[in-house]
C-alpha cells in the first residue's frame, strides 16, 4: 500500500505539479485551502502533509497544528516563496519536518519525504519493541516475592536463629552466616 500524501497550496499549478511528481509512489490529495485539508484530513489521515505557508483564510501554520493532533502523527513539510528564517524556525519548533523556499526541488521533496516517512516508521518501531522489552523484563517480574514452599516445618532448622522470612514457612529464616548453637 502507498504512503499517503496531502498536498495544501493556494496556487492550482503548483497542486498539480506536486501531485503529478508524486504520486507514482504515493497516494496524493489535494486540498486549496486549509478547512478543505482538515476535512480531508478527518477522511483520509495522511502519512505526510505538504503545505504551503501563506495561503487564504489560515495558514499553513494551522495546518500543521491540526494535522500534528492526529494519531499517528503525519511527517510535516513547510514550503513557502516568503520564507525567513525566523519563520522556518517558528514552523520547525511547531513540529515541521523540514522547510522549504519555492520553487521547490521536486528531487528534494521526494528525498525529504522518503526520509521523514521511514523516520516516522523506526519511531514506531521503537515504541512497540521499547513495550515489548518493558514487558518482559519489568521489574515486577524480577522483584516478585518467591512461591510458598511444600517444605513441611520441620524441615526448617528450628535450631537457627530466625532473622528474616522463610518462604517455606513464614518463619523468619537463619542468617547466612551464622553457625548453630
Amino acid at each position: 500500500m502507498k504512503p499517503t500524501v496531502l498536498i495544501v497550496d493556494d496556487e492550482k499549478h503548483t497542486r498539480d505539479g506536486l501531485r503529478a511528481a508524486l504520486e507514482d509512489k504515493y497516494e496524493t490529495f489535494v486540498a486549496k485551502d486549509a478547512a478543505e485539508a482538515a476535512r480531508l484530513m478527518q477522511d483520509v489521515p495522511p502519512d505526510a502533509v505538504l503545505t504551503d505557508l501563506r495561503m487564504a483564510g489560515e495558514d499553513g501554520m494551522a495546518v500543521i497544528d491540526r494535522a500534528l493532533k492526529l494519531s499517528p502523527q503525519p511527517v510535516c513539510l513547510m514550503m513557502t516563496a516568503y520564507g525567513d528564517v525566523e519563520t522556518a524556525v517558528q514552523a520547525m519548533s511547531r513540529g515541521a519536518y523540514w522547510f522549504m523556499q519555492k520553487p521547490v526541488d521536486l528531487r528534494q521533496v521526494e528525498l525529504l519525504l522518503e526520509r521523514g516517512l521511514k523516520a516516522r516508521a523506526t519511531e514506531k518501531e521503537v515504541a512497540v519493541l521499547k513495550t515489548r522489552l518493558d514487558r518482559k523484563f519489568s521489574w515486577a517480574r524480577w522483584w516478585a516475592p518467591p512461591p510458598p514452599c511444600s517444605m513441611p516445618s520441620s524441615r526448617c532448622a528450628p535450631w537457627r536463629p530466625r532473622t528474616r522470612p522463610c518462604s517455606c514457612s513464614g518463619r523468619r529464616a537463619p542468617a547466612r552466616n551464622s553457625s548453630p548453637r
